[in-house]
Formats: structure tokens, C-alpha cells, sequence
């Protein structure tokens, strides 16, 4: 729930069911579900300019996760890159997108590989790089082929839409 909250805007929201998630797993001892949830509390907390409670969560995920499970340490590499970016160390969170990716490809995970390359391609949007960001997003939506993933398409195209070069009308 955190997570589709995060989507769609509800960075607060998100907060608030990240942390009680973060309580309940740590308290019933779900070790496997920990870094998860702190990864994705650490994203909201970026959103919400909270950086040193983000970074926290993000290194306390990457800390926790557990080697052989491939969705905590991407999800923990994608958090860690967006704090990394909000400190203004845009080498290390370029790094830590690329190493998701990297976790992801060989896994046959393509809708995390896809949603990691969309985050990677905002990032390179933000800093101006449109060109390597046009090439995640092609990326991107050549894996939302299915027509149920029609939503997927069209935010992706839209994205793409802002990396088309810039004509004048004379």
C-alpha cells in the first residue's frame, strides 16, 4: 500500500503506513519484509525533504537485506540512489541506479527491471541528461507490451514526449 501511495503522490500517506509497517514487521521479527519497507519509507522521506531520516532508513535497509533476496537489495539500491541524489552526490546515486539495473536484468524480473529503469531515467531527466534518458524509457516501455499495461505506456510516453527534440515553427 505504501508503495502504490508513493505513486500517486501521497508521499505523507506513504510515510505513515511505512513506519507502522516497519513496527509490525521489526516486532513480529519478519526479517525478510524489514528492508523492504524501510527502502520504501526512505523514498517517501526523500519526497518529503526529510534526508537524514531517509538516509537512515535506506542504509538500514541496505544493511538488513538479505543477500539471496534480489527485491530487497534493488529496492534498497533505488532508495540509497534517491537519497544519495537529495545530498547532491549525484556520482553515488548514479552508481546505485546502475547496480539495480544490474541486480535486475539477469533475474527475469521485468516489471521491477522496468520500474528501476523509469526511476534511473527521471533521475537522468532531472539532470539534464535527456538523451540517456530517452534510451531507459524505450527500455521501459518496450516491457509493458501487455494491453492491461496501457497506464504504464502512457506515463512512459510522456516522459518521452519531454526527451523529442525541440522544434521552432517559423
Amino acid at each position: 500500500m505504501g508503495e502504490a501511495m508513493i505513486e500517486l503522490g501521497d508521499d505523507a500517506g506513504a510515510r505513515d503506513v511505512l513506519a507502522e509497517a516497519v513496527d509490525l514487521f521489526t516486532r513480529r521479527g519478519e526479517r525478510g519484509q524489514i528492508p523492504e519497507v524501510q527502502a520504501r519509507l526512505a523514498r517517501a522521506l526523500v519526497h518529503l525533504g526529510d534526508i537524514a531520516a531517509a538516509r537512515r532508513h535506506a542504509d538500514a535497509a541496505a544493511a538488513t537485506a538479505i543477500a539471496s533476496d534480489l527485491e530487497s537489495r534493488f529496492i534498497s539500491a533505488v532508495a540509497r540512489a534517491e537519497v544519495s541524489e537529495a545530498e547532491g552526490d549525484l556520482a553515488a546515486a548514479e552508481t546505485l541506479f546502475r547496480e539495480a539495473i544490474a541486480l535486475l536484468e539477469p533475474s527475469g524480473i521485468g516489471n521491477a527491471l522496468a520500474e528501476t529503469r523509469e526511476h534511473y531515467a527521471r533521475f537522468l531527466l532531472r539532470h539534464g541528461r535527456v538523451a540517456e534518458a530517452r534510451v531507459e524509457l524505450e527500455r521501459a516501455r518496450a516491457f509493458w507490451s501487455d494491453p492491461l499495461a496501457q497506464r504504464h505506456r502512457e506515463r512512459i510516453d510522456g516522459l518521452i514526449k519531454t526527451t523529442a527534440p525541440k522544434t521552432i515553427s517559423i
